[in-house]
C-alpha cells in the first residue's frame, strides 16, 4: 500500500525546508550558549579568580551604605555580563539574520534597539538583584518571597507589554481591515477567549522580513498584535 501523498497549502520546497532547519538549529544553539552557558561560565570564572571580592571592595569603598553599594554592584555586574554576551548576540541577531536575507536592519537601527534592550534589562535587573540580596540577608524564607515577587513582576510585565514595552520598540497602529479583524476576533472567541477587543499592527518590516503575530497583554490590556510582515506577506 503506497503512502498517502501529503497536500501542502503552499509550495513545498525541500531545499528551503532543509535550509530553514539549519537556520533554526543554529539560532537555538546560539540562544542557549549566549543566555545560559556564557553567563554561567563568566560568573564561575568571576568567582574562581576573585572578581566578586575585587568588585565588592570597589563598591563598598564608594559607599558603605547598603542602599548604594548593592545596586552599584548589580549595575557593574550587569554591564560585565552584557559585554561578554555582546559578540554572539550581535552575530546571531544581525550578522546571521543578514546571512539568510531575513533582516532589514541597518547597523544604526540594530544598535538603537540594542541600547533600548540594555536599558530595559538594567531597569529590571538592578532592582531584582538588590531585592534578592536583601531577602537572602534578612530572611531564611528568601526563596519563597523571591518567588512571589517574581510572579507579581511577571504579571505586571505581561500587563505592560502592549501598552508600554511594544511601543518602545515598534511603531504601533490599529489594524484597519475591519472585515479581517472581525474574523480574527470571532476565531479567538470560538477558542474561549472573549476579552480581546483590540487588534494592532507592529511595524516589523523596518527590522525584519519574517512574518509573525502574537497575543500580548494581561486583563484589559490583552490584544492581538500582527506584524506588518505577516499582513503584507
Amino acid at each position: 500500500m503506497s503512502a498517502k501523498k501529503i497536500k501542502y497549502p503552499y509550495e513545498f520546497d525541500p531545499k528551503k525546508r532543509k535550509l530553514a532547519k539549519v537556520y533554526t538549529n543554529v539560532k537555538i544553539i546560539n540562544s542557549v550558549i549566549n543566555s545560559i552557558i556564557i553567563p554561567i561560565g563568566f560568573l564561575a570564572l568571576f568567582i574562581v579568580f576573585g572578581g566578586h571580592v575585587w568588585l565588592w571592595d570597589i563598591v563598598t569603598a564608594v559607599s558603605p551604605d547598603i542602599l548604594i553599594y548593592t545596586p552599584l554592584y548589580a549595575f557593574i555586574l550587569a554591564i560585565f555580563l552584557m559585554i561578554v554576551q555582546f559578540p554572539l548576540g550581535f552575530y546571531s541577531s544581525f550578522v546571521y539574520e543578514h546571512k539568510y536575507n531575513l533582516s532589514n536592519y541597518k547597523l544604526k537601527g540594530w544598535f538603537v534597539d540594542f541600547l533600548k534592550e540594555t536599558l530595559i534589562s538594567l531597569i529590571f535587573f538592578i532592582p531584582a538583584i538588590t531585592v534578592l540580596y536583601y531577602l537572602i540577608i534578612f530572611t531564611p524564607l528568601w526563596w519563597l518571597y523571591a518567588g512571589i515577587i517574581y510572579a507579581v513582576v511577571a504579571t505586571i510585565l505581561d500587563f505592560m507589554l502592549p501598552v508600554i514595552l511594544l511601543p518602545f520598540f515598534y511603531k504601533i497602529e490599529p489594524y484597519k481591515n475591519e472585515k479581517q479583524k472581525k474574523k480574527l476576533l470571532d476565531m479567538v472567541r470560538r477558542a474561549g477567549i472573549s476579552n480581546i477587543k483590540t487588534v494592532l499592527v507592529a511595524n516589523e518590516s523596518e527590522k525584519s522580513k519574517k512574518p509573525n503575530a502574537m497575543f500580548a497583554g494581561f486583563g484589559h490590556t490583552k490584544r492581538i498584535v500582527l506584524f506588518d510582515t505577516l499582513i503584507n506577506y
